[in-house]
């Protein structure tokens, strides 16, 4: 009787070769693929590393920021995906350095994109601010939200300021008295105007011309205009120049200067007095408009 050959394994039941490694094989190769890296790297963890440096890079050469965003962006998901394969304390050194520099980076491009590269504010949209939009904010509070004033409103002299772009109006005292050495009253009312921005404005100072307030009652009836005294450094009450304001000043950002304004004298126990101040004094359009409710 011939002897039957030995049947090749390697050939399946169908006639067909099975290419498919043995399981201990396979594991062997995996084991071999991932020790190509040094013992001391962890794979995402320099996935990362490479893509949050890339980053930086990027926002220090480029004038546009959105590579650098993209870049920190997929740093943090290779950190995220490296998270789910942790095996020891090597990758998890390596993903947080990674992705706490991918993290430092992209928040400040976000919203402090100046700190990393100066000119990416200059290519950003410049808001339009109104120059001539009003709101009356709490005294205490000139930066809040604020509510909108139409050209006929008026606010509230004892509640509420003016803020008009970057400067602040506010009326810290109006009544009826004497000056010393004159020997009539006035219409008192110190004025302070708060400079909030960060560019210098310029006060050309109120005059019997263009830039000329207006003191009235309910009525109608005008209180004339009489002169201007700038406010001085003191530390207890407030006190003015002896002499009018004269000339230009300087209001440097945030600074504040007060100016006592002085009018023909309306009655001592006035009501609803209505105080327009020009606001080309300062170089803006409009009027800052206050109800005088009473002396305070």
């Amino acid at each position: 009787m011939s002897q039957i050959p030995n049947q090749d394994k390697s050939f399946g039941k169908d006639g067909r070769r099975d290419l498919r490694l043995p399981r201990n094989k396979a594991s062997s190769y995996a084991a071999a693929e991932q020790d190509s890296l040094p013992a001391w790297v962890s794979k995402w963890g320099l996935v990362a590393f490479v893509l949050a440096t890339s980053g930086f890079l990027a926002a220090s050469l480029l004038d546009v920021a959105w590579p650098t965003i993209l870049l920190e962006v997929l740093a943090l998901a290779a950190v995220g995906w490296g998270v789910t394969q942790l095996r020891d304390g090597k990758d998890r050194a390596w993903l947080t350095v990674s992705g706490g520099l991918a993290a430092l980076v992209l928040l400040l491009a976000l919203f402090y994109p100046v700190a990393i590269n100066n000119r990416w504010a200059i290519n950003r949209a410049v808001v339009q601010v109104d120059p001539a939009k009003q709101l009356a904010v709490p005294r205490d509070k000139p930066k809040a939200e604020g509510k909108n004033l139409a050209a006929t409103d008026w606010a509230n002299a004892e509640t509420d300021s003016i803020r008009q772009d970057d400067l602040v109006t506010t009326i810290d005292m109006a009544n009826v008295s004497e000056m010393p050495g004159k020997n009539t009253p006035f219409g008192l009312i110190h004025v302070e105007f708060a400079n909030i921005g960060a560019r210098t404005l310029v006060f050309h100072g109120f005059d019997h011309d263009k830039h000329m307030p207006i003191l009235a009652d309910e009525n109608g009836r005008s209180f004339a205009f009489k002169e201007l005294r700038q406010r001085l450094p003191a530390k207890d009450d407030p006190a003015f120049d002896k002499s009018p304001f004269t000339g230009t000043l300087n209001l440097t950002p945030t600074n504040t200067q007060g100016f006592l304004l002085m009018f023909e004298a309306p009655p001592a126990t006035f009501k609803n007095l209505k105080l327009e101040l020009p606001g080309s004094a300062w170089g803006k359009p409009g009027a800052f408009r206050f109800i005088l409710a009473h002396s305070f």
